[in-house]
Formats: structure tokens, C-alpha cells, sequence
């Protein structure tokens, strides 16, 4: 029985014929190694060998104490993990499960706050809660749903309109009064500088649209001297003269020259001056007429204004 040395730890081990070759387990250190292929037998010719001795039957000598066998170790199967990992291949294996469980989670969060990311920005462009300014074009405003009271200039004298919900319609173009006011009068003098008059002016808001398809231009009512200017006068028949403000070079809220354009609405304010010693009081009614030569017409619109439709601030 041919003997091997274990390379591990260098014992001699008696290894049978037949496992020459393959992986056996050393006895000593327990440790798996392969052992040498046997040599192959080569038989010399009959003429060449020796001749045989006599048989001669051997001493009686007791059998020699041989080293057990050592038993072979079959391979690992093909596709199962060998049980000779060390520790150190243990702990690299979890570091790299540890760290692809680690890289889905970051996935899982990033994507958690892109949708919450997304969701905030659509909320906001659909409420819109800072209110900004669009910049987009609106649409023209549609005329204001008033009643109408058509005059006819062949019907002689105008009768005076006492409502303040209807336009005044001539020659298809339409007046209505918005507001009358007694206070302070705010303007801007040569250095666009802003100044409040220190006494208080009768102030009338009116409103002006052309219904017709031509663009004549507006003149304002608000001036001294002309064929457009407005009358003012009270149930007395005391007249109310134009206000000379001084050092004004523009008075808030007034258009003095405008282009008509079709269905495009003119706001101006009409200031006058009360007569000495008159107050509101004194007043049950005012009467404002307003020439249609402010664009270029022939006639005349009349409203009547009662006293409690007078604002004013203390």
C-alpha cells in the first residue's frame, strides 16, 4: 500500500491503490487534500524476466501495525456552496445585502417625496392662493345691464331723469351717473407732486359708452367756456359754477379727451364749486345737464338728483 504525505500537516498516510489520485481526509489534521496518481505498471517481456525462486513459505512474523486508512471525501456537488467559508466571506456577503437593501429604500423615499413635490405644485396652480396677476388679455366687459331710457330730440323739451339705475340714451350714445360726492378734491400740479385741496367740492362720476360703430372722440364736460360744458343748478335755480383749481394739472378720476371707441366705457368726474353761503342742507334737489356737443351731437341729457344721493366725508 503505497504512503502519501499530508500537505497540510506532513504525516505519512497509507492510501490503498485504488484511491490514488483522488481527494482523501487526513487522519491527523482532518484536513482535505488530493493524492498523487499511482504509477502505471509496465511488464517486462518473458525472456528478460527473472526466473522465479523457489517458493519457500514465509517466517511467521508478526503482522507490522499500519496507520489506518484514510477514507476518501467525495467532492461538493456541482451548484452547492462549499461549507469552507470563512468569516470573513460571511461578513462580505451581508455587507452587500445590507447595502442593496439600503439603496431600494433611498429609492423608495426619493420617490415618495417627488410625488409629494409634484402634488404640492398642482394644488398651487390650481387654487392659485397668491392671487397673481394674470397676463394673459380679458375679455372686453359686456355692457352693464341697465335699463335704457331712450330720448328723442324731436319730442320738444327733455324731461329730466330722476333714477340713477338707467343710461340717459342719445343718439345711441349713453350717459348714467355713478356717484355724487362732496369732499376733498385730490390732484397733481406740474411736478406730478399729489395735493388735497383744503376745502371740499361737489364731485359727480359719470359714465359715458358709444353704442354706434363710429369712433368719434369725447370731450369732457369738466371745462370753462365751451358749447360742451355741464350746467349745474339746485331746486332754488341757484347755479353751480365749475371749480378753478388752481395749480392743477390733473384731477383723479378725470378724462379731459377720449376716443369713443365701440362699447368701450369713459369714466369722468364733473367738479363744482357750491355758491357762497349754500349747504347741503339747502338742497332737496340738483339738476345736471350734460350737451351732447362733448362728442360732437346735437342735444342735451338732464338728470335730476335728490339730496340723499349726496356722499360726503367728515
Amino acid at each position: 500500500m503505497p504512503e502519501v504525505t499530508c500537505p497540510t500537516c506532513q504525516a505519512s498516510l497509507a492510501v490503498p491503490v485504488e484511491l490514488m489520485g483522488q481527494t482523501v481526509l487526513c487522519t491527523a489534521c482532518q484536513r482535505p487534500f488530493q493524492t498523487p496518481a499511482a504509477p502505471a505498471a509496465m511488464p517486462l517481456p518473458p525472456h528478460l524476466a527473472a526466473p522465479q525462486p523457489a517458493q519457500t513459505p514465509p517466517a511467521q512474523t508478526p503482522p507490522a501495525q499500519t496507520p489506518p486508512a484514510s477514507t476518501a471525501v467525495p467532492p461538493p456537488p456541482v451548484g452547492e456552496p462549499s461549507h469552507e467559508h470563512t468569516d470573513q466571506e460571511q461578513a462580505d456577503a451581508e455587507t452587500a445585502s445590507n447595502a442593496r437593501s439600503g439603496s431600494a429604500g433611498q429609492i423608495a423615499w426619493m420617490a415618495c417625496w417627488l410625488i409629494l413635490l409634484v402634488s404640492a405644485i398642482t394644488a398651487l396652480a390650481y387654487f392659485n392662493p397668491l392671487k397673481l396677476r394674470r397676463t394673459t388679455p380679458q375679455p372686453e366687459a359686456a355692457p352693464e345691464p341697465l335699463e335704457e331710457i331712450v330720448i328723442d330730440p324731436w319730442e320738444g323739451e327733455v324731461r329730466w331723469s330722476e333714477r340713477d339705475d338707467v343710461w340717459l340714451v342719445l343718439h345711441r350714445r349713453k350717459v348714467r351717473i355713478l356717484a355724487v360726492r362732496y369732499e376733498a378734491v385730490r390732484t397733481k400740479d406740474d411736478t406730478n407732486t399729489v395735493r388735497v385741496s383744503d376745502r371740499k367740492y361737489l364731485q359727480i362720476d359719470v359714465r359715458v359708452m358709444n353704442a354706434t360703430t363710429d369712433t368719434p372722440t369725447y370731450t369732457s364736460w369738466f371745462q370753462l367756456g365751451k358749447a360742451s360744458t355741464a350746467r349745474l343748478e339746485d331746486d332754488q335755480g341757484r347755479r353751480y359754477p365749475i371749480a378753478m383749481l388752481v395749480d392743477a394739472r390733473r384731477v383723479k378720476g378725470h378724462t379731459a379727451t377720449a376716443a369713443m371707441t365701440p362699447l368701450e366705457r369713459i369714466d369722468d368726474v364733473l367738479v363744482f364749486e357750491l355758491p357762497e353761503g349754500v349747504t347741503l342742507s339747502d338742497i332737496r334737489y340738483l339738476r345736471l345737464t350734460l350737451p351732447a356737443a362733448a362728442w360732437g351731437d346735437e342735444g342735451e341729457m338732464r338728470f335730476q338728483i335728490a339730496n340723499d344721493r349726496i356722499k360726503t366725508t367728515f
